[in-house]
């Protein structure tokens, strides 16, 4: 063979071994094409990590929510411990308002809040069940308050306090409407005491003369009521315990239409109950709504329709016993069982203003023991 024909039989070799080779290098390179991801793979992909997220959504909204809620229950615990702690320290529960000065005529009126601010922002542990307020001695950072717009302070000074905004009175989820906007700050309270029956009329209770409210009937009463008016009632831990018991008795709860600490009207201030009858049954009727119905809608108004428990929890609100102990009230229990929650003794119950009994089914029998 030439050298020509040599060198042209080699290159055809070659030219079949890179033919060969060519080919086998593009089996492969598609072999691996089809081994990548494919659109219908991305597409799949985001599909199932979109219904993980919204699997995963009202979980977390929940934690959120419970979390918040929580944060909420702390502070009105805490709260509770203070009016345990003042207690403790005077003899007997403050009243849901009074006298900024006793000794002066026209003194500002304050709610309930304004006496146990020594005690507020305290520390506590929320898992101590056994509280003990009079192993507790400790002040909290509000106690300047008291100096600094009590009795000893000029007039115009003590017209300021309603400016006062204290956040361990606030739930963050019952904010006031003042948060969300550029206003000054306000003496808000999310927080709210048990004020028994809707207090009587002056004239009314004059004509007894019987008190504006009976300490049966509730907690917390009207400590700011003019000279002729007053009542030597001490509602007190011990006075309860003898009747319906600290454990079975509300203290405390929440409000998004609540008002200014400072405020003199007893709406803002307390949750209230109504023995009122619809068709035969106990039903409060239009005088006053139930737990968290529409709620928000009555801020800061003063009006008995709306001096009920509410808040931003889904469900109920948080509420504090007389002994302490905290519990999510749910907004669906019904409302027989809601006002024996809330008597101090409701075997003694009577109409403000009078000495009128309430009858059943809100007067307790001699069988009911607990709450349930």
């Amino acid at each position: 063979m030439s050298a020509t024909a040599e060198r042209a039989e080699t290159g055809r070799e070659l030219g079949e071994m890179v033919t060969v080779n060519g080919d086998d290098c593009y089996r492969k390179c598609r072999r691996f094409a089809r081994a990548g991801i494919s659109r219908r793979d991305v597409l799949a992909i985001v599909v199932v990590l979109g219904i993980g997220v919204l699997l995963l959504f009202p979980y977390l909204f929940d934690s959120r929510m419970g979390a918040r809620r929580r944060f909420c229950e702390y502070r009105q615990m805490s709260l509770g411990r203070a009016l345990l702690r003042y207690e403790t320290h005077f003899g007997e529960f403050p009243a849901y308002r009074g006298s900024l000065n006793p000794f002066e005529e026209d003194a500002p009126v304050v709610g309930w809040a304004y006496f146990i601010l020594p005690y507020v922002g305290v520390a506590y542990d929320s898992d101590n069940l056994q509280y003990e307020p009079q192993q507790d001695a400790r002040l909290g950072p509000w106690e300047k308050i008291q100096q600094q717009y009590g009795p000893t302070a000029s007039k115009k000074k003590r017209r300021q306090i309603s400016q006062v905004y204290i956040s361990q009175l606030v739930c963050p989820d019952d904010a006031p409407p003042h948060l969300a906007s550029d206003l000054p700050p306000v003496a808000w309270s999310s927080y709210v005491v048990n004020g028994g029956l809707p207090d009587a009329s002056l004239t009314d209770a004059a004509a007894g003369p019987f008190p504006v409210d009976w300490p049966a009937n509730g907690m917390f009463l009207d400590g700011g009521l003019p000279p002729g008016h007053e009542f030597s009632f001490k509602v007190t831990v011990e006075s309860i315990q003898q009747a319906d018991g600290t454990a079975n008795t509300l203290m405390l709860s929440e409000n998004l239409d609540s008002g200014l600490w400072t405020a003199a009207s007893e709406a803002q201030l307390t949750f209230l109950w109504v023995a009122n009858f619809r068709e035969g049954r106990a039903d409060p009727g239009n005088e006053l709504l139930r737990i968290n119905q529409r709620a928000g809608e009555g801020q800061g108004r003063g009006k008995v329709l709306f001096a009920r428990p509410s808040s931003g929890h889904r469900g109920g609100v948080n509420v504090v016993y007389a002994d302490g102990r905290t519990e999510f009230l749910s907004d669906q229990v019904d409302y027989v069982v809601y006002t024996y929650k809330m008597t101090a003794d409701g075997r003694n119950l009577r109409r403000p203003g009078s000495d009128q009994p309430i009858g059943s089914p809100y007067q307790a029998s001699a069988t009911t023991e607990s709450v349930p």
